[in-house]
């Protein structure tokens, strides 16, 4: 409904925190049976946010990506430093019993509405928009279970681990990290250039409207391959 309310209704609703937090958890003193409860629920919470999201979109008659479901498509290295800080936060709260802090995490990392932009891919067939939300999922979801593990081994949980373990812990989290950190870094790169594109053109247009006693309506620019399409209308 490109509802902001409702947006921060389906934040709140958030089933797939628990087992995230137990994930992390689990992967701090290497509870393997822990971990297997936790990646199980999480499968079972996915499969059924996924399928009530495109149940949704098929029987509406409403097919049109609103601006908030395409605000989803495009993570970029902000999401990921926002779901690293939101998870730390998670954590201490989980860890020292302040549970209304979840609260404010749940907002802040939004795993439910990128899962419902998913279904909504999915239903109508597209895929940029699938894959890019289901990118920022992963991104949340990662980064959240990795700051709980962080956490958790801050507050001395599985100090009895052997070096191996550790080491093996450390690599997984640095390395996923890293993976995310790329691809967030370079559509953070094409959005900032877009912008910088769009400014000018922008500029260029106001110029011209003024010459023509006119004013710029509307302007948009994407990027195709090497080169950039600008889409403007102006009144005169």
């Amino acid at each position: 409904q490109n509802s902001v309310a409702v947006i921060i209704g389906a934040m709140l609703i958030s089933p797939l925190m628990g087992p995230i937090v137990g994930l992390g958890m689990s992967l701090a003193v290497f509870d393997y049976l822990a971990m297997r409860q936790a990646l199980r629920t999480l499968a079972i919470g996915v499969a059924m946010a996924l399928t009530v999201s495109v149940l949704i979109v098929l029987v509406s008659p409403l097919r049109d990506a609103t601006p908030e479901i395409l605000a989803r498509t495009q993570p970029t290295l902000f999401d990921l430093l926002v779901a690293v800080f939101s998870g730390l936060a998670g954590a201490y709260a989980t860890i020292n019993r302040k549970g209304e802090t979840i609260v404010g995490v749940a907002i802040a990392t939004a795993l439910m509405p990128p899962l419902a932009v998913v279904g909504f891919g999915l239903a109508t067939w597209n895929l940029h928009i699938a894959g890019g939300a289901a990118f920022l999922f992963m991104t949340n979801l990662l980064a959240i279970a990795f700051s709980v593990t962080a956490m958790a081994r801050w507050y001395m949980f599985g100090t009895e681990d052997s070096p191996k373990q550790s080491a093996w812990r450390a690599a997984v989290i640095v390395g996923a990290f890293v993976l995310l950190s790329v691809p967030l870094g370079l559509a953070l790169h094409n959005i900032a250039q877009r912008s910088v594109v769009q400014v000018a053109v922008r500029s260029a247009m106001d110029e011209a409207a003024r010459g023509a006693g006119g004013r710029v309506a509307s302007v948009a620019v994407r990027r195709e391959d090497d080169r950039y399409i600008v889409e403007g209308v102006m009144l005169v």
